[in-house]
């Protein structure tokens, strides 16, 4: 499944639930922005560090950062994050199996 799922599949807000494991909007919001910066560099899934993610969001409050980076770092983990992000991973896994690519 990994790789048929981009970052660019859990952005906006079919993606983005207030139901996370981490019960945050906060991480939440962190979380997106993860995602987003992905998805404007390469759309390829891999570990973004703090000092790209400040940068890019001139956020200065590492701890949402910490908590959610991991489910950040691949398809498969980012399913896990919340059940909306669980929806888009299957839905659109599916949708690539049945359309073959």
């Amino acid at each position: 499944m990994n790789e048929l799922l981009k970052p660019s599949d859990f952005i906006g807000s079919r993606g983005l639930t207030c139901m996370s494991k981490t019960g945050s909007a906060g991480c939440e919001s962190a979380a997106q922005k993860i995602i987003e910066l992905l998805v404007k560099s390469g759309d390829e899934w891999r570990r973004v560090t703090w000092s790209e993610y400040k940068v890019f969001t001139e956020d200065t409050y590492r701890y949402e950062f910490d908590r959610v980076i991991e489910y950040c770092t691949s398809a498969e983990k980012a399913r896990t994050f919340s059940p909306g992000w669980a929806h888009v991973a299957e839905t659109t896994y599916s949708y690539a199996r049945f359309v073959g690519a």
